[in-house]
């Protein structure tokens, strides 16, 4: 992660100094960074920690050229960060994603649970206007840009499912019983049948 940020910052002062003063002698002051990022995946993570460029480096060196340091704030709604408490959108926002990901936990459903929440926090003043007014493009997004982290379950879970159907084809290919593959693959016998 800090190496991106490390990319921006070289595009940011580059745009910001690309003129021929970069040839000249004269020291060109530079704004200070402060590079933040506002964590909310389904990872568990601490309440607030700081990555270093360094952690990526091959050796170990006793003198550093080079540092990035990024403040990460884990801003998931039963985490309680501070800031949640400075910042009311922030805090409105991190309420409805943990609306979200509750009721896809319990009916294991994205498309319910995003529309479900939006109801519910509409109701319950929760990002009540912007919700109001942008819907249907809340919906578009969480359904398409789920976290990393998610998109690795997901691909997990395919990858387990494949190799579900793979083992019940060939426990099928041996003969075995419907009701015992499907005790130990956990699929349904109109799904065996079907392989």
């Amino acid at each position: 992660m800090p190496l991106r940020f490390l990319e921006y910052i070289a595009k940011e002062y580059q745009k910001l100094h690309f003129s021929n003063a970069v040839y000249s002698e004269a020291l060109v002051k530079l704004p200070t960074p402060e590079f933040y990022v506002l964590y909310n995946g389904t990872k568990d993570a601490p309440l607030e920690q700081t990555l270093k460029l360094s952690d990526a480096f091959a050796g170990e060196y006793d003198k550093i050229s080079l540092e990035l340091m990024v403040k990460v704030i884990n801003v998931n709604y039963d985490k309680g960060a501070d800031i949640l408490d400075k910042c009311s959108t922030l805090k409105e926002y991190s309420m409805f994603i943990h609306k979200v990901r509750t009721v896809r936990d319990r009916f294991g459903d994205l498309d319910l649970a995003i529309d479900a929440s939006i109801r519910e926090c509409i109701s319950e003043g929760i990002l009540a206007e912007f919700l109001k007014n942008n819907k249907g493009d809340v919906m578009s997004f969480l359904e398409v840009n789920l976290t990393e982290e998610e998109k690795d379950a997901i691909r997990r879970q395919d990858g387990y499912n494949e190799g579900m159907r793979d083992m019940a084809l060939k426990m099928k290919e041996d003969n075995m019983p419907l009701e015992s593959i499907a005790k130990y693959t956990g699929l349904s016998k109109e799904e065996i049948e079907k392989l």
